[in-house]
């Protein structure tokens, strides 16, 4: 056992002396660093990033191949404040609009490879109020398996506009069912407090 532990001792020595040369310390760290690249090109982002209120803007979806199977759909779901003019036709893709009740959907279906990249663009009026839009990218796969990118690479700021855009769709929401639960309690205390009263008398 301690010669296999002296061997492999040495083993180590060797490999620490050789990283003092530079091509053998770059091969390391690519090694290091190999499982790691992908994740960090794995991402769905929007360009620009900031840009003014109440004006047109041409942006910019730039998806990445992130893995294998190969991207065939990507859906981009838009805060519904914004107004959506014109999605641009790419060879070898189709797009349909939709919505529900916060967002406006584009869907392009094509194919993205894995370690390729697209660019999907599309011309928007901005909302008149400031503040920061929060995109959400569904990335789905050949497989059936879908990646939601939910990220500071999705967020619009939008400057210059009448007040501050600050509440997000979830933000509302929470907001009026607690609404609907004040206003009944509000109602419900004083009728209480009457009824304390009336048993203590």
């Amino acid at each position: 056992m301690s010669r296999i532990w002296a061997k492999l001792n040495k083993s180590v020595n060797i490999v620490i002396h050789d990283t003092r040369s530079p091509k053998v310390f770059l091969l390391l760290i690519f090694l290091i660093m190999s499982p790691f690249i992908p994740i960090l090109k794995a991402h769905i982002m929007i360009s620009p990033s900031s840009t003014r209120a109440g004006s047109e803007e041409v942006y910019t979806v730039t998806v990445y191949g992130e893995r294998p199977p190969p991207t065939i759909k990507i859906e981009l779901f838009i805060p519904s404040d914004f107004r959506i003019i014109e999605v641009e036709n790419i060879s070898g893709w189709r797009y349909e609009i939709s919505s529900n009740k916060s967002h406006l959907i584009i869907i392009w279906q094509g194919i993205v490879h894995y370690g390729w990249s697209i660019n999907l663009r599309f011309r928007a009026l901005n909302p008149n109020i400031s503040g920061i839009y929060k995109f959400i990218g569904y990335q789905i796969y050949l497989d059936g398996n879908v990646t939601i990118w939910d990220w500071e690479g999705l967020w619009v700021e939008i400057k210059g506009g009448d007040s501050q855009h600050t509440i997000d769709h979830a933000t509302q929401q929470s907001l009026w069912i607690l609404v609907l639960f004040t206003i009944p309690a509000s109602l419900f205390i004083p009728i209480l407090i009457a009824l304390i009263r009336r048993t203590r008398s």
